[in-house]
């Protein structure tokens, strides 16, 4: 199971994906469908002002203390364990993917733990 991975807020040169901002409903944008693995993705994740937020993959619920539950048919998943508020309703950074290649699910989850507030699928290839 991976636990954690490398968060940068924004920086990197490049200009994180547009997403309209939304106080109410929560949203995710990805820089990338298809990332390779070891890459880095940016994000923009927009919801409730002052929610804090993390990023994971491949997890079907976050617990408390930032484990991950996998989904069903994962064994492997990976949980940025560097929490982020929106500002103005919004927020973005990026990570460095580090699960297998395949099929994969990038999810917004409370801080707190729970289920995800939205969630967006990631091609992770090898080269």
């Amino acid at each position: 199971m991976v636990v954690g991975a490398a968060v940068r807020s924004g920086g990197g040169g490049s200009t994180p994906p547009a997403l309209t901002a939304s106080c109410t409903t929560p949203g995710l944008a990805l820089s990338a469908t298809s990332v390779r693995r070891g890459g880095l993705l940016q994000y923009s994740a927009v919801g409730p002002n002052d929610t804090a937020i993390v990023v994971a993959l491949d997890a079907a619920r976050l617990l408390p203390d930032l484990a991950a539950v996998p989904l069903p048919g994962r064994t492997d998943t990976q949980v940025v364990k560097v929490a982020k508020r929106f500002t103005a309703c919004r927020t973005n950074g990026q990570l460095g993917v580090q699960v297998s290649p395949g099929q994969h699910t990038v999810s917004v989850f409370p801080a707190a733990g729970g289920t995800p507030l939205t969630s967006r699928p990631l091609t992770v290839t090898d080269r």
